[in-house]
């Protein structure tokens, strides 16, 4: 099935949240955790291949408790965990994958 051939006949519930909330698609990525290439799937309904695409129960939770009015943050990692992704981080940047952000 061709999505953007007209066949998608609704639109898609994240589309209708991301608008009732104003947020814009990089707001939107941030708040949820997600790429702004996934927000944009989100958006359409369908990947860049034409297969619908749905959020997951886990981002649909996200989406409810934003709508909510709910403030969240994440729960605190090991003082080790937070060293491993600082040095994820520090590696894609030395690869140049993450320009948004300094060394």
């Amino acid at each position: 099935m061709n999505q953007s051939s007209g066949d998608f006949m609704f639109e898609p519930s994240f589309a209708t949240w991301r608008r009732a909330i104003g947020l814009s698609i990089d707001e939107a990525a941030r708040a949820l955790g997600l790429s702004r290439g996934t927000v944009c799937h989100l958006l359409r309904g369908y990947d860049v291949d034409g297969r619908p695409v749905v959020p997951r129960q886990d981002t649909r939770m996200l989406m409810q408790a934003i709508a909510d009015g709910i403030t969240l943050r994440p729960y605190p990692l090991a003082p080790a965990e937070e060293a491993v992704i600082r040095e994820a981080r520090a590696r894609r940047i030395r690869a140049g994958q993450r320009r948004d952000e300094a060394a």
